[in-house]
């Protein structure tokens, strides 16, 4: 699905969305969107118990046409 579907899905839930291709990168990255100052949060799990949390997250062009999107 597209962001926006993805985002529509996901935020009356309170889950997040990623990319199937974050994934298969093993990048271990999600998006939390959000009505808020915060806008969209990057949660980053990288390593095993670091884990980062990144408000104001701007997608990319390849971001925003991609149509790999998923909740989480």
């Amino acid at each position: 699905m597209n962001i926006k579907e993805a985002i529509d899905e996901a935020l009356p839930r309170g889950k997040a969305i990623t990319r199937k291709s974050w994934q298969e990168e093993d990048q271990a990255l999600w998006v939390i969107p959000t009505n808020t100052p915060a806008c969209m949060i990057l949660l980053s799990h990288n390593e095993p118990v670091r884990q980062k949390l990144i408000p104001g997250w701007q997608p990319e062009s390849s971001d925003l046409q991609a149509d790999d999107w998923v909740t989480y």
